[in-house]
């Protein structure tokens, strides 16, 4: 079950479609075995990710989860220019690390200041159900922030080290993006015309 999945107070969005499939998932699969995999697949259409032996392959999403995944991206960077941030969008990098058994690409993902080794912030937009646990993927990966879109919710967990253990932990606000109104980028991503969602989010962050 994904984090949104575990919403009761789901509103009504205008992306909501019919579920495309459950990815494949193999198990019991070496790093190097992956990384073969991972070759000879190495062609549009599919992406692959991995955790701790399981080789999940998803087919490439569709119309839906692109303009999702588009209209984040423009809201963000939008708000992220006006507000002075020096960033850099780093899309769907490949993020991995052969010691945490982990291979995972975002649908989106930021670096929110110079001289960062890996992004600050990495977004998902959730349309297919199952697959590896996302969360414990990101944190093998040590991203700060994880921000996860589905059926018109908008759920963000901030990474926290306590000791020696790491945990995401659910908050109401974005630690990495200060000072971002969640409810009203919400709103703008849920807006069906694309030209209006930018110009009512971007006259709202002028008022």
């Amino acid at each position: 079950m994904t984090p949104a999945a575990m919403s009761d107070d789901k509103p009504q969005s205008v992306y909501v479609t019919p579920r495309q499939e459950s990815p494949l998932l193999f198990e019991g699969v070496t790093w190097r075995e992956f990384k073969a995999v991972e070759q000879l697949l190495d062609r549009p259409g599919y992406r692959l990710s991995f955790l701790d032996g399981v080789l999940e392959i998803r087919k490439m999403p569709g119309e839906a989860h692109e303009t999702v995944k588009k209209r984040i991206a423009a809201l963000l960077e939008l708000y992220l220019l006006m507000t002075g941030f020096d960033f850099t969008p780093t899309g769907s990098m490949t993020l991995e690390s052969e010691s945490g058994a982990v291979k995972r690409e975002a649908d989106e993902s930021y670096k929110l200041a110079p001289g960062r080794v890996r992004p600050d912030l990495a977004i998902e937009v959730v349309f297919t159900s199952g697959g590896i646990n996302k969360l414990e993927a990101y944190k093998r990966l040590l991203i700060p922030e994880v921000w996860f879109w589905e059926d018109g919710v908008l759920l963000v967990y901030h990474l926290r080290f306590e000791g020696n253990s790491l945990h995401y932990e659910r908050v109401s606000s974005s630690e990495e993006v200060k000072g971002i109104d969640l409810d009203l980028l919400l709103r703008c991503i849920n807006i069906v015309n694309h030209v209006d969602a930018i110009k009512t989010f971007q006259q709202a962050l002028s008022k």
